[in-house]
């Protein structure tokens, strides 16, 4: 079975360029070219995060593995983003 390359922007009648990246030698300059090309793009993006976490030694509580000559340590943590 071979695949046939297309292009989904070629419905909206704009300018694609297929590239085939499994294929050693198959990029050809026009290809390269059209991936080439420059681009610029502004904006902002605000983020909130929201973090905590909790560090204990439960050695102090008798909390032992056996064969352990220190006690049992854990850390559990947690966070919350939030992206406009």
């Amino acid at each position: 079975m071979r695949a046939r390359s297309t292009c989904a922007a070629s419905v909206l009648r704009s300018s694609c360029v297929p590239y085939q990246l499994f294929k050693q030698g198959a990029v050809t300059p026009e290809q390269v070219a059209y991936l080439n090309s420059l681009g610029t793009q502004t904006g902002w993006v605000r983020e909130s995060i929201i973090s905590g976490s909790i560090t204990g030694d439960l050695g102090r509580y008798g909390v032992t593995i056996p064969l352990a000559s220190d006690g049992v340590a854990m850390n559990v943590g947690a966070e919350h983003r939030l992206d406009d």
